[in-house]
């Protein structure tokens, strides 16, 4: 007999450390453990729990999860819910599935557009924030690219705040400075084989390292288990030209 697959499906979660933790905990699939694993480099360090797939006793069900996409920006514990997610995906390679939301695929701007880029390559590139006839917004430092970017191009206007006192938490007596937001950005969006460091920013620490190109990397724009379509947003039909004909 073919094996019962049962699937958990969430979406939207944007950074929403609450929104999270009530799903796991009302889930028929998913629960929360004590985080112990010293394998999981996700969240062994920072908390003192990590998903796991709840054990089931039926030998023909397989539980899957689907995460539908937008993992950040709005909820304030961004990098709590990147971490929570990329654990479980780890541990549980086969049956963690996560699509890409346009929330996830924009951060594939932040490191290229917030590279140090001397006025030549500027002009070269005619990266969007060079002043143009067209264009008067002008950044002198990254700190200001990376404010105006996630709050007039990524509708994401408290996010870097919330990354701010996200960071303050979790480095609780060390003051964290706005450029330490902005290489804590760079280093979870860095693409593999590249290092976010800068000469006038101060390091967080590399656990934050890669963490959104790792989502970007296990993503995809569509998931299909069975006879089920997964994707971030919707696909539009296309109008029958009778009334009685059916779609294909």
């Amino acid at each position: 007999n073919p094996k019962i697959i049962r699937i958990s499906y969430f979406t939207d979660v944007e950074g929403d450390a609450s929104y999270l933790d009530r799903f796991v905990n009302q889930s028929h699939v998913l629960a929360f453990a004590p985080s112990t694993n010293k394998k999981d480099n996700y969240t062994e360090s920072f908390y003192d729990k990590h998903i796991v797939f709840q054990e089931k006793s039926e030998d023909d069900v397989t539980s899957m999860l689907v995460f539908g996409g937008d993992v950040s920006d709005k909820g304030g514990s961004d990098l709590y819910v990147l971490r929570q997610l990329l654990s479980l995906h780890h541990r549980y390679p086969q049956q963690v599935k996560f699509i890409l939301g346009n929330r996830d695929i924009n951060k594939m701007r932040i490191w290229p557009e917030l590279k140090q880029l001397s006025e030549e390559e500027e002009q070269k590139s005619a990266v969007f924030w060079h002043k143009t006839k067209s264009n008067n917004h002008t950044s002198s430092t990254l700190v200001d690219r990376l404010k105006w970017m996630l709050s007039k191009t990524m509708g994401s206007p408290d996010a870097f705040e919330f990354r701010k006192e996200e960071l303050s938490k979790e480095q609780q007596q060390q003051q964290v400075t706005e450029n330490d937001v902005v290489q804590s950005y760079m280093e979870t969006c860095r693409p593999e084989g590249m290092r976010a460091s800068f000469t006038d920013l101060t390091s967080i620490g590399e656990e934050n390292h890669g963490l959104m190109t790792q989502y970007l990397n296990s993503a995809n724009i569509m998931c299909k288990i069975g006879s089920i379509l997964f994707l971030h947003g919707a696909l539009p039909s296309p109008p029958a030209t009778t009334k009685d004909e059916s779609i294909q």
